[in-house]
């Protein structure tokens, strides 16, 4: 860290203090002082001191004292099955009491992130109706023709890759361009991953890497059910997944957050589809939010250190 005036001053006074009290001659004084005087960090003033002792010298040490680290804290676990089963289990409540509630949005759920009560029974109803539709069978889309030979694909209009809005932009349009639906997409710093259904005998899905320094590569291939469901890249906003992310930066209690990652994929249980946004920071304190492919928010989990 840099010196500032006060703290050179504060060092001169404990070297006439020091000079005063016979510690130093008057050619070290001298030498000691102009350097103090010129010294340009804090370090460079430290080592004037150190041979030293005295009050003004004490109350200069700690003037130029580098700061105390940060401490360290420990990020929170990622949340448990039995949090996504209580989201899941609150869902299936819902959509059966809301047929039997005469006056809709009279009652309220409980947010996970802060425990306040706003999001009503109606809305947590509208949202599993929203993520509901959609997803379609893959019997029921255009798929890309299963191609064994295929290892490398180019993706037109791509460019460089970085995890930020107008990369995330190119790379899911030049995807559509090849084919819009998809199972999982999932975005870090240096890389995306999208994986996609193919026309197959069997069923079939294809993982690909993209990292914006040539074609999208071939990573692996899965078998997943018949007739498995599939999302549309369509139905993903993308100005609204932005403006998520900036209110995850912002509003999960991590300080200086910065983007981790993006997941979009369906729920292991209830196959509906889902996106999460993950922050992080220098200390690892991470915290994330669910929501739909259209940006309405779910659930929040902010950092509790």
């Amino acid at each position: 860290m840099r010196a500032r005036d006060a703290e050179r001053a504060a060092v001169a006074d404990a070297l006439g203090e020091a000079y005063a009290d016979g510690q130093l001659t008057a050619v070290e004084h001298g030498e000691r002082t102009s350097a103090a005087l010129a010294a340009v960090r804090l370090s460079d003033l430290r080592g004037l001191l150190g041979d030293l002792r005295g009050e003004q010298v004490e109350r200069a040490r700690r003037l130029v004292e580098p700061p105390a680290p940060a401490p360290r804290r420990t990020a929170p676990p990622p949340p448990s099955r039995a949090d996504r089963d209580r989201v899941l289990v609150t869902r299936a409540r819902i959509a059966i009491v809301a047929t039997a509630v005469a006056v809709a949005g009279t009652f309220a759920v409980v947010n996970h992130a802060t425990g306040d009560s706003g999001v009503s029974w109606g809305d947590v109803d509208e949202v599993v109706t929203e993520q509901s539709a959609q997803v379609v069978g893959r019997d029921d889309v255009s798929l890309l023709a299963e191609s064994p030979d295929r290892s490398e694909t180019q993706l037109d209009g791509a460019g460089r890759w970085a995890l930020d809005e107008e990369s995330v932009g190119r790379f899911v349009a030049a995807w559509s361009e090849r084919s819009p639906y998809f199972t999982e997409l999932g975005l870090w710093d240096d890389w995306a991953q999208v994986t996609v259904p193919v026309a197959a005998t069997l069923p079939r899905d294809e993982q690909w890497h993209y990292r914006g320094t040539g074609p999208a590569t071939l990573f692996h291939a899965s078998q997943p059910a018949r007739n498995a469901p599939v999302m549309d890249l369509g139905d993903l906003d993308l100005k609204r997944l932005w403006d998520n992310v900036e209110h995850a930066l912002a509003d999960l209690d991590v300080e200086d957050a910065v983007l981790q990652r993006i997941s979009v994929g369906l729920d292991v249980i209830d196959e509906l589809p889902t996106v999460d946004i993950w922050v992080t920071n220098a200390y690892e304190e991470t915290a994330w939010l669910e929501t739909t492919l259209s940006g309405r928010i779910v659930e929040e989990w902010p950092f509790s250190g």
